[in-house]
């Protein structure tokens, strides 16, 4: 079946046109056409029905625009179409309409898993890329801060597809971002998800190293210090080190409870961190330990259990079910 971007290119080449020609006639920058036709940019409904128009496809082309499947109910679809035509005429309206889009994408992702996300993802990832490399003046700031939780998000994908080094690649957009944005949630968030990697990676010494560096921004979300110290007892966990474990795990009950306090108020991205999350992080660290296997499998059971129905198929959510299975193997 075609895609837009294949029938664009085929449609255009039988009219003897020159992208420089089209996009003069749509009217758009040539560069959007271009990323058009390789299917790296979303397409506006408007735009595709101009297209159609001009390359006198009588609809046919309009008819191989992929569904917005990121798009959730409450999104300014018609900003959207907008800013997609003329990525100047960005302001704030326009940007709470691409926040709006992530997090209606994270939640998507929770229920279809990663991989159905990935592709139509990367057309917004690139999308918010141009923007921030374009941006300047007031906005700057707040245009910078988005496009670095859209890599942020990307780069929690790729870590879900076992494709690190993307994911690495990704991660350290997302850290510049928010270095510039001045966000410490978000530069705190992206630090812990590199020691995630880190620890799929098999490499315990990173694990802590990007962990520890998470753990010394202070004044952030609460949650985020409540898992980076899970983490920690994680990564002590394979050492063996029960007494490390112990004060991690016991500081982040404390951290945890706040953090439902704090919920409300949180970055978007913590939006998952209910006390369910709480019972299987706690399962995680508990589970490598000698003589905690017990305990950690009962957490696990619990947090699993207790999962909202949207999170239960989550690619995440998987992840904690083998490391119950690994715990109830330890309890013999």
């Amino acid at each position: 079946m075609d895609t837009f971007g294949r029938r664009l290119r085929e449609l255009r080449e039988q009219a003897g046109l020159s992208q420089p020609a089209l996009a003069r006639m749509v009217p758009i920058s040539q560069s959007s056409l271009s990323r058009y036709e390789s299917g790296r940019q979303a397409v506006a409904r408007d735009i595709a029905e101009r297209l159609d128009e001009l390359l006198g496809a009588g609809g046919s082309l309009t008819a191989t625009l992929a569904p917005t499947a990121l798009h959730g109910a409450d999104v300014d679809r018609e900003r959207l179409a907008h800013l997609a035509a003329r990525p100047r005429s960005i302001d704030t309206a326009a940007l709470d309409a691409l926040a709006d889009v992530l997090a209606a994408t994270r939640r998507l992702e929770d229920a279809v898993g990663a991989a159905s996300v990935l592709l139509p993802e990367r057309a917004h990832v690139d999308f918010l890329t141009e923007l921030a490399v374009d941006a300047h003046g007031p906005l700057r700031r707040r245009v910078v801060n988005l496009a670095g939780q859209w890599a942020q998000h990307h780069g929690w994908l790729h870590t879900a597809l076992e494709r690190y080094d993307e994911a690495d690649v990704w991660f350290g957009r997302a850290l510049l971002w928010a270095i510039e944005s001045e966000d410490d949630d978000l530069a705190a968030t992206v630090w812990s998800f590199k020691g995630h990697v880190a620890w799929l990676r098999g490499n315990l010494g990173a694990t802590l190293g990007f962990t520890e560096v998470a753990r010394r921004y202070r004044d952030v979300y609460a949650g985020q210090a409540a898992y980076d110290a899970l983490q920690a007892a994680r990564a002590y966990a394979a050492t063996g080190d029960a007494y490390a474990v112990d004060r991690l795990t016991d500081e982040a009950v404390e951290l945890s409870a706040r953090a439902l306090d704090e919920l409300p108020g949180a970055p978007p991205w913590h939006y998952y961190r209910s006390p369910a999350f709480w019972d299987l992080e706690r399962g995680r660290a508990l589970h490598l330990l000698p003589g905690r296997a017990q305990r950690a499998a009962d957490l696990l059971a619990a947090g699993l259990d207790a999962l909202p129905a949207d999170q239960r198929a989550a690619d995440w959510a998987e992840a904690y079910r083998r490391d119950l299975l690994a715990a109830q193997a330890r309890c013999g």
